[in-house]
């Protein structure tokens, strides 16, 4: 199921616009809810793996504070 966020979207940090990565992947905060497959999930509900381009690292970041720079398409 594709989210408001998806893996290869290019965002950045709304409280810090220089930085900017691409999600790697998405995951659930809580691994005990299951949902349905064409179900979407809240941006409170799930967080996104995101690798910075700028230092190469990556971190998990909830939703509501990234912005999209670009949308993957497929």
């Amino acid at each position: 199921m594709r989210q408001k966020f998806d893996k290869g979207d290019l965002v950045s940090v709304v409280h810090s616009p220089s930085e900017t990565g691409i999600i790697l992947e998405s995951a659930l905060v809580r691994n005990g809810v299951l949902y349905p497959e064409e179900c979407l999930w809240h941006v409170d509900e799930y967080h996104c793996k995101v690798k910075f381009l700028a230092t190469n690292q990556t971190a998990w970041v909830r939703p509501k504070w990234l912005r999209h720079l670009s949308k993957i398409s497929q």
